[in-house]
Formats: C-alpha cells, structure tokens, sequence
C-alpha cells in the first residue's frame, strides 16, 4: 500500500480544486461496497473494470483501486466532476514517507456510491462516524457485522465491517433490529439482524484485543476463501476453490484474474486494510491505511518485550498479524505472486525461512538479522535486512 504516497500531489491539487469550486457537503455511503482511487478515471465505467490486483512491475498502472467505503460510512465530499466525487475519509489516514504532519485521506468515488446527509432523519439512522480526531468516542448504540449478510428487506447483501444504529434487541428470536437508508429506495427503513452475526462494542482494551485475533480468525477459516484484492477493505465474496491467472496487458503492464469471479466492486483484502477493518470493527483506536503509516505509528517490540497475540509483523510494504503465539501462527492477506492469494492463517515456517517459533523471530528480530520470506512452493522470494514486531498496544500510547 505505499503507492497512496505517489497522491501527494494529486490530492494537494484536489484540495487547491475544491476550495476554488466552494463545494462541500457530508455524504452517507449507500451501496455495499464502493470503490475509492486516488484521481478521477476517464469514465465512469472505468470503475466496473477495475481488476481484482495488478500485476507487476506496474501494479498501479492497471489497478488504481486505493481503498473501499462501506455501507453507513460518512465522508465530506470536496469536489463533483464527470459522475465523480472527491471525498475525505475521518476513519483512516495515511502518511508521506514518515512525514507524520501530513495526515492524509483523501479519495474519488462514483457520485452514484454517496447521498447527502441533508435530512435530519437520515442523520438519525446513520452511526457515529469512527474518526482519528476523536478516538475516545464512545459507539455503544452501535453493532458491527462480523461476517456478510443478505438482508431480505432490501435485497442487498452487507459487507463484514457494516456499522448499524441498533433501534431495539429481541433476546428471545436472538436477533437484533437496526435502522438505515433504503440502499435503492434512499427511505428510511429498519431490518433485523441475527446475534451471531453481530459484534457488540467491547468495553476493556483486552477484550477490544481479543475480539480483533478472533475477528481475522474468524475470517481466515470461513466456509471459502476471501480473495486477495489491491485496495481492499470489505468481506462480501468467498470462494471454496479460486484459481487465478496474471493476465499480460502490453507495455510491461499485467493484472490478475480470479475464476470465479464476483461482479464489481470486487471484495476482499489487502494486507493493511485486513487490519484495518478488522481493528476498527472490534473497537480498536486504529486510524492507519497503509504500511507506511502503520509503522510510523505503531512502537516496536523493545528487546524485553514478547510477541502477543494480535501485534504485527510488519516488512518493507506488508504487514501480517500474529495470531498465535502458543501454535506460532500469523494471518495475513497475500498478494497472487505468493502462489496464495487470499487471507490465511499458516504457521511461521510456512511464510519464513527457518522460522519455526515466535522465539526464533524474536531472536532474529534483536540480532537484527536479515528475515528471508517464502513462497507457496518453500522458495526464497525476499530477503528482509529488516523488519519490525509491532506492539498492538502502543495504539493507546
């Protein structure tokens, strides 16, 4: 995800844009899942044909999918052209090459994706924005899918990570009933929700932890695969068995094709908005869009300190969590090139070489000796000189 650094420009120039233009409104998410890019396309149905991943050496090039908005997620719109906004994000925010006075989080998206929030009523039925200006908010009317659901009332199929305002629980069906937009009809209607589908704000920091390993847990070991999407920050489409191919499109440009293959927008992960979504759905104050961000942020492990369950892996452009430091496990969202593809959870001495323990990790990690990544096959793929074991908790530092 350190490709969002190469936007500097573009969103200053958007900014300079919008301030002349005088637009500026608040907007509501209304689609399931929308995809955001760093600068207006050439056409609206440009948007439908953004593949699942690019390939390399230039993966941006054929894929310029940033990031995706979920249903009920507000954003300030700054800036209308061709069917195209330009919105700002409060949830989420990057940063240029470790320049932490530069926070950063903004996008363009189909008009078509967002509706003003000018009704009172409409406001009403929408969560409290997560914001990083605001990171001690309390969110307790609200619930959070941990996994997709389909609400018969509208026809519309939800991503994991969708935040509802709860209007009422019904302890004996085990279902609870929350309100929002008509997706279609843009009407205020209300649908019911079974319990187990449903994420209850946690009220302790151990308990916010605990809820965000079992969340990505949760994920890696559903009844299918969730595909490895460049930019993506939703959970709609699994499948039992995927095969994918990178596709050569000319002038050292390619991209990757998933069979089968769920219309647009494609949903799935990437590995930083894998925790990302994951963190925030649990509760976690967690305001970092890519890798760069993340570890500019996030303290590293101080030589007396042990990996918990929950910390990150991370290496040059990819972070991984650890999962389980008893089975020494770790969750991640690989890239196609891997020869996986999807969000997993493997064992240590399946993604590095000679790596069996947390132990080892550590040990490598205050030796400061180089880390040596593998791929599907057991080959050496990368080679580390360093890395960094980032504590979970300095989020509350």
């Amino acid at each position: 995800m350190r490709r969002i650094l190469t936007l500097c420009k573009v969103s200053c120039l958007s900014a300079i844009l919008c301030h002349q233009a005088g637009i500026s409104y608040q907007a509501v998410c209304t689609v399931p899942v929308a995809d955001l890019v760093g600068s207006t396309l050439a056409s609206t149905n440009d948007y439908a044909k953004l593949p699942i991943c690019g390939g390399k050496p230039k993966a941006y090039s054929t894929c310029k999918r940033l990031h995706q908005l979920l249903f009920n997620e507000v954003v300030d719109v700054t800036q209308e052209l061709n069917g195209q906004v330009e919105v700002t994000l409060p949830n989420l925010f990057f940063v240029p090459s470790n320049d932490t006075s530069h926070k950063m989080s903004t996008y363009w998206t189909l008009k078509k994706n967002i509706v003003p929030l000018k009704d009172q009523e409409f406001l009403a039925l929408i969560p409290q924005p997560i914001s990083y200006a605001q990171s001690l908010a309390s969110h307790s009317n609200t619930i959070t899918l941990i996994t997709p659901y389909t609400a018969p009332e509208c026809n519309c199929t939800f991503s994991a990570g969708t935040r509802f305002i709860v209007a009422n629980t019904n302890p004996e069906n085990k279902s609870v009933t929350v309100d929002l937009i008509h997706p279609k009809k843009h009407t205020a209607t209300q649908i019911t929700l079974p319990y187990e589908y449903c994420l209850m704000p946690a009220t302790t920091r151990e308990q916010q932890r605990k809820n965000f390993v079992k969340l990505v847990q949760l994920w890696a070991h559903g009844s299918g695969a969730i595909p490895y999407v460049w930019g993506g920050c939703s959970y709609i489409f699994t499948a039992p068995i995927f095969a994918f191919k990178e596709v050569v499109t000319g002038n050292s440009q390619s991209h990757y094709v998933l069979e089968p293959q769920a219309p647009s927008p494609k949903t799935g992960f990437d590995c930083a908005g894998l925790v990302a979504r994951a963190a925030q759905a649990a509760g976690l104050p967690y305001f970092f869009k890519n890798t760069t961000t993340l570890a500019t942020y996030l303290r590293p492990l101080t030589d007396d300190e042990q990996v918990q369950d929950g910390d990150l892996i991370w290496i040059s452009g990819h972070v991984m969590i650890v999962s389980s430091r008893e089975k020494n496990t770790l969750i991640e969202a690989r890239d196609y090139s891997s020869g996986w593809g999807c969000v997993q959870e493997r064992p240590l001495k399946e993604v590095f070489k000679n790596i069996l323990t947390y132990r080892d990790l550590e040990s490598r990690y205050q030796q400061k000796k180089p880390l040596q990544r593998i791929d599907k096959s057991g080959d050496i793929t990368n080679t580390y000189t360093t890395f960094k074991l980032l504590a979970l908790k300095s989020i509350w530092d």
